[in-house]
């Protein structure tokens, strides 16, 4: 399952917010989420937030979409706009459809 992190959070009007003169994205946002985390593994949280930091999609198993949301959901480092869209994006991955052979 793949979590794109490029996405920009939106203020209530629907405006991109800005960190500083560039987006804050979801994935600026989950990296310190991440980062601070008391749950997961430290190499593991740090990769990811690594990643997300960077903007790539960030790959995901069951597993891993679980601790992120339980990460996501027990900070008190951003206030519910944030989260919520973070939240959101995450509600949002689904499974990878089985690719078919070809005939």
């Amino acid at each position: 399952m793949k979590l794109v992190t490029k996405t920009s959070i939106k203020n209530l009007k629907g405006e991109d917010i800005k960190d500083g003169d560039v987006d804050f994205t979801i994935g600026k946002a989950l990296s310190n989420i991440l980062l601070e985390s008391k749950t997961g593994g430290k190499m593991k949280m740090f990769n990811m937030a690594t990643k997300c930091y960077n903007g790539e999609v960030l790959e995901l198993d069951d597993s891993d979409l679980a601790l992120v949301k339980t990460s996501v959901e027990a900070t008190a480092l951003y206030n519910n706009l944030a989260n919520g869209q973070i939240l959101i994006a995450l509600e949002a991955v689904k499974p990878e459809e089985p690719k078919t052979p070809k005939k």
